[in-house]
């Protein structure tokens, strides 16, 4: 069985090399996702990570599991052009364009 720590080397750890490389015009070229640019890919990509690094860190209030990887996204709120929604890709656009100093 794999640590946590060696889960996420697995599954960031080629991303981690990829981006090393980037320089600022190709951080901000499009990407297939339209209005998201690769700084926008990397900062959702990130924030997933984090998630799961809470997830991995937080004990379950359930003994068993109530959803799967079928019905994980099932019962998401909101769809996906919700005030809500709309809200956080504004926040992740004002993180992910600061240019570092």
């Amino acid at each position: 069985m794999r640590s946590s720590l060696e889960a996420l080397e697995a599954a960031y750890g080629g991303l981690s090399d990829l981006i090393e490389g980037f320089d600022e015009t190709q951080s901000w070229q499009p990407t297939r996702r339209s209005g998201w640019v690769v700084r926008d890919l990397i900062l959702h990509v990130l924030e997933d990570a984090q998630r799961g690094l809470v997830a991995l860190a937080t004990p379950a209030a359930v003994a068993v599991p109530d959803k799967n990887s079928r019905t994980y996204c099932i019962d998401t709120p909101g769809p996906p052009d919700s005030a809500s929604a709309a809200s956080a890709r504004s926040g992740a656009w004002r993180v992910s364009s600061t240019s570092p100093t």
